[in-house]
């Protein structure tokens, strides 16, 4: 099955020079006009037999008697004025403008889920945290908020998909589900209520590069006791502090301006806990220490059973304890 296809005209191309040739064309054009109009697609035949009847229509209206003007050697001599290419008839809604170009991902202010444009990109997550209830999962991992949110706006704007639902349903993988135009995918997650990021398997790797876990997997502590950092050799504390060593101590004392996308990251976290949301890396970390000691006391009571089972086939024949 061919990709380049025209939704307007319902045809496919062989290569994109054939598409971008197509874009070009009336018959393009008298299609995106019907289509903003509410009314079907023509064919090819079917528009160059409206154009015939146009030229042919045009030809049999009689030209207005002018014999009351003198002609003179200057209006003969006068050449002929160009053929005016046929003007298609079309209806009075049709009066959008040629969007034929290519479709372009959505703005970085610009809403996912509604056409409200906000003032910057923290205007607009917080827009879509109270009005749509869109919170991006793990955002205290998340390396690259620009980038992540600008992956998003692609999704919507060029490939016209849901962020949530993919073919074959449910938590199947597949390709996402697509749409004809930016306004029906947008329609179809408010309706469905799919205003969130799927984020399971099936999409690891189309947020690999947006994440970085590497803090949480040095920070996570077995038991409650200290341990050191393998990536930063720091050491890291029950409590979650963090000791730096006295080699790293000239790196320590440098005032480094704060970078921009983690201020912005920390306002969207600020913001997502005044609205209700907690971090789960504590109960994390609690729910593995007490599957861990649980998962210990079923080894040793397991043991202990096998150890009596064992001491008792020792003995054979029973023999009375009590001698009278």
């Amino acid at each position: 099955m061919s990709s380049f296809t025209c939704i307007s005209c319902r045809v496919q191309f062989p290569s994109g020079d054939a598409q971008r040739s197509h874009y070009k064309t009336d018959w393009h054009r008298y299609n995106l006009k019907r289509k903003v109009a509410g009314l079907a697609p023509v064919t090819a035949e079917n528009f160059d037999e409206r154009v015939l009847a146009q030229k042919a229509q045009q030809s049999n209206v009689p030209a207005k008697r002018a014999d009351h003007i003198k002609q003179t050697k200057k209006t003969r001599a006068r050449a002929p004025q160009p053929e005016v290419p046929p003007k298609i008839e079309t209806t009075d809604e049709a009066t959008a403008e040629d969007t034929d170009s290519e479709p372009e991902p959505l703005d970085l202010t610009e809403c996912l889920f509604c056409p409200r444009d906000s003032v910057d990109l923290d205007a607009k997550l917080r827009h879509m945290a109270k009005s749509h209830g869109f919170f991006i999962p793990d955002v205290e991992y998340v390396s690259n908020l620009k980038g992540l949110v600008e992956h998003l706006d692609w999704k919507v704007g060029v490939a016209n998909a849901c962020l949530y639902c993919v073919h074959g349903g449910g938590d199947a993988a597949g390709a996402p589900r697509q749409f004809t135009c930016v306004e029906a995918a947008q329609n179809h997650m408010r309706d469905k209520a799919h205003c969130r990021m799927r984020y399971d398997e099936t999409c690891a790797e189309e947020y690999a590069d947006y994440y970085d876990f590497s803090a949480y997997r040095d920070g996570v502590v077995d038991g409650g006791e200290m341990s050191v950092s393998e990536s930063t050799g720091e050491l890291v504390l029950p409590s979650g502090s963090r000791a730096g060593h006295r080699s790293l101590q000239r790196y320590f004392k440098q005032s480094i301006p704060p970078d921009r996308c983690r201020q912005l990251k920390h306002r969207v976290i600020t913001h997502y806990r005044a609205l209700g949301w907690r971090g789960d890396e504590e109960a994390i970390v609690r729910k593995e220490f007490r599957m861990g000691q649980f998962a210990k006391q079923r080894r040793d009571l397991a043991g202990r059973v096998a150890l009596g089972v064992k001491a008792n086939k020792l003995q054979h024949h029973f023999r009375c304890q009590i001698m009278f």
